[in-house]
């Protein structure tokens, strides 16, 4: 059973998975055909080969660029500011919301395990000091970490920068999670956003 605790073992690396959760993913997969299991042991080295961070935003690609950075169509004067890659798939697959700006993807937040340096940020300097970027969208979770990485974007990175900066409306709850919102709550939010100002 050895080859059995640790297959799950490897399983609880993923997040959200716990102990009784991973045993029953283990033994599921032994339950499956070679082939299937095949197919997702190959899709996952698949991934980790060929999918990358786009060097502009940070967004998962396969390509030099990803899609959104490459879209002459998307208005490059706006730049929605979020925490993770899976947070702007929540947003392009809202169907109520009609986004047309690009992204940034900063790779967290600021906390007691996450420095600056391991941040996405120096990509993000480059697009603000471009000259082309007229407003910023800063849409990172309302928790402590999100409130501490805001205020550092604010008076590190904008301050003195001639753009509009702007903040999704309080329609997410204070310690609430992007991930978690409605499509109805995510427009809100967006329609709704406040101006603030670098200290």
């Amino acid at each position: 059973m050895e080859k059995v605790k640790r297959l799950a073992n490897a399983l609880k690396l993923l997040p959200s998975i716990g102990e009784k959760t991973s045993e029953r993913l283990a033994f599921a997969i032994l339950k499956m055909s070679n082939e299937k299991a095949l197919e997702i042991s190959e899709a996952i080295k698949d991934a980790k080969i060929n999918i990358k961070q786009c060097p502009i935003c940070g967004l998962y690609t396969e390509k030099n660029k990803c899609e959104i950075c490459l879209d002459e169509k998307r208005n490059k004067e706006i730049i929605m500011i979020l925490s993770f890659p899976k947070d702007v798939y929540i947003f392009e697959n809202n169907k109520k919301l009609d986004y047309k700006g690009t992204y940034h993807v900063l790779n967290g937040l600021i906390s007691s395990n996450i420095n600056i340096n391991e941040l996405n940020i120096n990509s993000l300097i480059k697009r603000i000091d471009s000259l082309v970027v007229k407003e910023v969208i800063i849409a990172v979770d309302p928790t402590f970490e999100g409130e501490l990485t805001t205020k550092y974007l604010m008076n590190e990175v904008f301050k003195n920068k001639n753009i509009i900066i702007s903040r999704l409306a309080y329609g997410l709850p204070a310690g609430g999670n992007i991930e978690y919102a409605d499509d109805y709550t995510i427009l809100e939010a967006i329609r709704g956003r406040k101006k603030i100002k670098c200290l």
